[in-house]
């Protein structure tokens, strides 16, 4: 079963002025499209590029790949990212602080990753999980490849709610049958 979503470009940039302007303090460029969020550190608008957002992200439930595709326009993405949030069980069982199930290392701009496949075991087959996927360019006009002043997170929310009970549900239910069916033949004494 595949879960999908499609993300299109900014639909609203803002920028963070730093506290001391003329300084060599980082400005914060960002973007955002509805609730997907951008953000730009740079030493100035100057160079100040946003990405767009990755589109078409596809999740299959059966081998645990996360697919999207990647912008045609816009400036060279260096680097991918993916994390995966756990918005059932949150940190320190609050929903609102999700919890990180999976996070890639920096990998270079493809359009796909093999998530691990014991990540939904263990009774997390049915939670509500938030995909990311964000898009990095490491490049700074001033910083050079140590600056990181692109940086896009396209977020896809994922309800992995189990179609079928898991064979061990089943167990449980017939071990239930069985013991009632038992104290049901018995005679009262």
């Amino acid at each position: 079963m595949n879960w999908w979503s499609s993300h299109v470009s900014p639909n609203e940039y803002y920028s963070i002025l730093p506290t001391n302007i003329g300084t060599s303090d980082p400005w914060t460029i960002i973007a955002n499209n509805a609730g997907d969020i951008s953000m730009a550190l740079t030493r100035g608008t100057a160079g100040a590029q946003v990405l767009d957002f990755a589109q078409n992200v596809q999740f299959d439930t059966t081998s645990s790949m996360l697919s999207w595709e990647l912008p045609s326009t816009g400036p060279t993405i260096e680097g991918v990212r993916v994390l995966v949030w756990d918005r059932t069980l949150g940190l320190l069982n609050d929903p609102d602080a999700p919890d990180l199930a999976a996070l890639s290392p920096y990998i270079p701009p493809m359009t796909s990753y093999q998530l691990s496949p014991t990540l939904f075991e263990n009774g997390k087959s049915a939670a509500d999980y938030t995909v990311e996927v964000r898009l990095m360019d490491f490049r700074d006009p001033q910083l050079g490849m140590n600056g990181s002043n692109i940086l896009n997170t396209s977020r896809t929310f994922y309800d992995l709610a189990a179609p079928v009970p898991e064979p061990e549900t089943w167990a449980m239910m017939l071990v239930g049958l069985g013991l009632i069916a038992q104290l049901a033949r018995r005679k009262p004494r």
